[in-house]
């Protein structure tokens, strides 16, 4: 007989929910998600990672939970868009709850959580609020963290992993991360022991793998070489706690978690623009009251930003490699290659179309770490064209591939059956293609590019609908 243990019991009585805050208006994709640039915009929740959007990932983590119920916290606008698109569990009831104006991180759950306390009245005291963000796909299992939180009375517990892991080259150039210190951790014994602070940091983290630990400095946008532990924006929060100590200290101009909460919650002094009665009530209020970071175990784990571009190319490139593990389903048919996967509609079993003179490079397997490499995924609703050389790609969903097209590390994200991707005259590397025609009805000239982000949209200098060819890197 299974063990009921206080997050199970919790989640089996139904007082554990879940929000996934999908209401950003992504001003780092940029390309991707500006609509008065791209014809075929997309929420940032609905960035393609491998086989599954963004948001998906937190989906699957709250349905691997064993939730009932889970919140999308959005933007009124992206509504129809996401719910279209994303994974839907079918033992897992989803509601969108749309925002009408921008909120803010805190204010959304903040109001989130005002609305359901009308429904429930003070049954919501008793509940926990598992939130995570819609642009950090990953793995990691949050029952252990659930654990912890329920187990050790937290008031707010934030999710960490080793900044040093995830920090990739030129990617503090692209997203400097929240960070975290806690306590029994001298983040300013690097400028002492020099070399030998790596190992103080890997013995320190390997011994508080699955515990807790109090925070004593939070950051956002952090890019002190110091700061040893990144927030990965996945958050168990007590209702009665928020409702006593934060919900009335919230206001349109303090209203984010890394900004304004978290910092407030704990030692650090924010900047002198941010100084306010909220932060010294909150410092006050948190006497007797647990402000904890949960260590996520890193063997076998995986956790993505992919907030810019860059980033979300990178995601990509990454999972292909075999960084992601075997790549989820998301309720999707795929079809196993010997290049990689391929996807299949789930209507009428057909796979996508592969004219037989196309080649699709399968993955060169040398090392022993190179067997989970995956090497491409096209997904359902494609067509790809004779003679098109495609290599260690991700090819969305109802996409068209002229031929003679090559494709070489690049990310195509989905089209739709009423508006597929069409790519023709392109030879592109390490790439992205953000959705729309490309070059259009009008084949004019072949396309050439590397290290770029390729939309359809209208240019900002002649006003006319065009390819728009930018840098990925920007």
């Amino acid at each position: 007989m299974t063990q009921m243990t206080p997050a199970k019991i919790a989640i089996e009585r139904g007082k554990v929910y879940g929000v996934i805050l999908a209401g950003g208006l992504g001003s780092r994709l940029n390309g991707i998600t500006n609509s008065t640039k791209n014809a075929a915009a997309r929420p940032k929740a609905c960035a393609l990672v491998l086989t599954g959007l963004g948001m998906d990932y937190s989906t699957l983590a709250f349905e691997r939970l064993g939730l009932k119920q889970v919140f999308i916290s959005t933007n009124a606008s992206y509504t129809s868009q996401i719910q279209d698109q994303m994974y839907k569990p079918k033992d897992l009831k989803i509601t969108m709850w749309p925002e009408n104006t921008q909120l803010g991180t805190a204010r959304a759950i903040d109001f989130f959580l005002k609305s359901l306390s009308k429904k429930m009245g003070a049954k919501i005291n008793d509940c926990t609020v598992l939130v995570q963000a819609c642009d950090t796909p990953h793995n990691l299992d949050l029952m252990p963290m659930l654990e912890s939180h329920l187990g050790n009375q937290g008031s707010i517990t934030i999710g960490v992993i080793p900044r040093s892991k995830y920090l990739l080259e030129k990617e503090s150039k692209q997203r400097t991360f929240a960070t975290v210190v806690t306590e029994g951790f001298d983040f300013t014994s690097k400028k002492q022991v020099g070399s030998e602070y790596e190992e103080m940091l890997d013995a320190y983290y390997g011994r508080n793998i699955g515990c807790s630990k109090p925070i004593s400095y939070f950051c956002e946008e952090s890019d002190r070489d110091d700061s040893p532990f990144i927030s990965t924006h996945i958050y168990a929060i007590n209702v009665e706690f928020w409702m006593d100590v934060i919900s009335k200290n919230i206001r349109s101009d303090f209203s984010d978690f890394g900004f304004h909460i978290f910092p407030a919650m704990a030692s650090l002094s924010l900047p002198q623009e941010f100084r306010s009665r909220q932060i010294d009530d909150i410092k006050k209020a948190m006497q007797g009251h647990k402000f904890e970071a949960y260590f996520f175990p890193q063997q076998g784990a995986f956790w993505r930003d992919v907030g810019t571009p860059y980033l979300l190319w990178m995601a990509n490139k990454l999972g292909l490699s075999g960084e992601f593990s075997i790549p989820e389903s998301f309720g999707k048919l795929w079809k196993q290659e010997p290049w990689g996967l391929l996807g299949v509609n789930p209507e009428t079993g057909e796979p996508s179309k592969i004219d037989l003179q196309a080649r699709i490079k399968e993955p060169i397997k040398t090392q022993e770490k190179d067997k989970k490499a995956i090497g491409n995924i096209i997904g359902q609703g494609c067509d790809i064209g004779k003679y098109a050389h495609i290599n260690n790609s991700v090819i969305g969903d109802h996409t068209i591939i002229d031929e003679k097209v090559h494709l070489d590390s690049v990310l195509v994200l989905p089209g739709t059956p009423e508006k597929p991707n069409y790519i023709a005259k392109a030879d592109l590397t390490n790439s992205i293609v953000a959705g729309g025609s490309i070059p259009g009805k009008r084949i004019l000239k072949p396309i050439s590019a590397s290290g770029a982000i390729i939309y359809r949209g209208i240019d900002e200098e002649s006003k006319e609908d065009e390819l728009i060819i930018g840098k990925l890197r920007k």
